[in-house]
């Protein structure tokens, strides 16, 4: 439980207001839509808590094709015309600057992982030009540019993913390496000309989870001047086993990375979704049967994540933390999403 003074709890609300705050993994509108709660859908609640600009992932699993990823693209140009009142694409930051400027969320659109592009990059230049601003290199498993963070071998990125480091460098799309393999993650690190994330990882040696991050792998991202988000999922945050992490937690992994390598290079990428709906319980069962039987690790329900961010009212608790954690007016704002505005400008400059 974060307890503020009440010169801090102004700071906090004042910060929170000025702020630009970017989920660098956020809800997948389209995918995993929520109940409409008080006459408001998940975006009205989004909004209300803040939130300026969410990555939203319109591929991840290897049956997400050229196909699958043309229909999603089409979904979400629907989600942007019935809900103009409230969202706008974003292609550049200055479409980030806009939607806070107008009070609407900004959708990033994104890929978890590359297997739209198949073994075409041609299909690379119509994704950017689709709006593509954002794309993993492997969802866990194997493909054809390298191995996801499940591959046991994790044999390193491909000839093919070399090339496809380059282009995306070339186009201005920014290398997201979340449920990317160890050993693969380092290769694009240390190849590409450009920033790349880990838009939803957290951090291994205070919880050993195989999609968290090795200090290797953070070092390197301050090396090429990237960006960790920090997801609020338990199972990356957790000390003990079945024991749901809270917000303090959360902060503990955050403190860590700002002391290794630096406030600039940390930022937040939730990976939340509204829980309790039918739909989405259906969508939790198929992806622990398709993807990680065990990912959940036994937390359910709003115990999926860590208590205190359990939906996105939680970014007003995340800025009370910071502010009770001693970080100053500029770095809270770098966390709550300037990093990110930084990160986003060098790397879509094509």
């Amino acid at each position: 439980m974060i307890r503020l003074d009440s010169a801090s709890e102004e700071r906090a609300t004042l910060l929170h207001e000025r702020a630009i705050i970017v989920d660098a993994l956020g809800w997948a509108y389209v995918e995993r839509p929520s109940a409409i709660i008080d006459r408001k859908d998940e975006i009205d609640r989004a909004v209300e808590a803040g939130v300026t600009a969410s990555n939203q992932y319109l591929a991840s699993l290897d049956v997400d094709d050229f196909d699958a990823a043309i229909h999603k693209f089409w979904s979400y140009y629907g989600l942007l015309e019935v809900r103009a009142d409230r969202t706008l694409l974003v292609e550049s930051t200055d479409d980030i600057l806009r939607a806070k400027a107008e009070g609407k969320l900004g959708l990033i659109m994104g890929f978890q992982g590359a297997s739209p592009i198949q073994n075409d990059l041609a299909y690379l230049t119509i994704f950017q030009k689709l709006g593509l601003r954002v794309m993993g290199i492997a969802y866990n498993r194997r493909n054809l540019c390298g191995d996801g963070a499940q591959e046991p071998e994790d044999r390193g990125l491909t000839a093919f993913g070399q090339v496809v480091v380059k282009s995306a460098n070339r186009l201005g799309i920014l290398i997201d390496l979340s449920h990317t393999g160890v050993r693969t993650s380092i290769d694009v690190l240390r190849l590409s000309a450009k920033p790349v994330v880990f838009s939803h990882s957290n951090v291994r040696s205070i919880t050993n989870h195989y999609r968290n991050l090795t200090d290797e792998q953070i070092d390197l991202i301050a090396a090429c001047n990237g960006v960790i988000g920090l997801s609020t999922h338990a199972a990356f945050c957790r000390r003990e086993p079945g024991v749901r992490p809270t917000l303090d937690d959360y902060l503990d992994h955050l403190d860590y990375i700002v002391r290794r390598i630096g406030v600039d290079h940390v930022g937040v990428g939730t990976d939340m979704v509204t829980v309790g709906t039918l739909h989405e319980k259906i969508q939790s069962a198929t992806f622990t049967r398709m993807v990680d039987p065990g990912f959940h690790t036994g937390f359910g329900g709003e115990g999926r994540f860590v208590e205190g961010f359990e939906n996105v009212g939680g970014f007003r608790n995340l800025t009370r933390g910071l502010v009770s954690r001693g970080y100053s007016d500029d770095d809270v704002l770098k966390v709550l999403g300037g990093n990110w505005l930084r990160v986003f400008g060098e790397a879509w400059a094509s």
